[in-house]
């Protein structure tokens, strides 16, 4: 399980807090999303299927060739 605040607190601002009913509601609609276009975010697992952390492409230009990714590390999966 996610420690959503720790990952809050990795991130790249200060959120307001959100409840634990909150945080459930905002990953379904992570998971129901398509990608979009190159934007998207994919699970990185172990070999045994573990969920060891996730990364994600956001701000993809391609006519330049360029883009912006974040890395959630392991540390704050479980």
């Amino acid at each position: 399980m996610i420690k959503i605040r720790q990952v809050a607190r990795a991130s790249d601002a200060i959120y307001f807090p959100r409840s634990e009913a909150g945080a459930r509601v905002c990953t379904e609609q992570q998971v129901a999303k398509v990608p979009d276009g190159d934007n998207m975010r994919l699970a990185i697992e172990t070999l045994d299927g573990e969920l060891v952390g996730t990364i994600n492409s956001h701000h993809c230009d391609p006519r330049n060739g360029n883009f912006q990714y974040g890395l959630l590390k392991s540390e704050f999966v479980r």
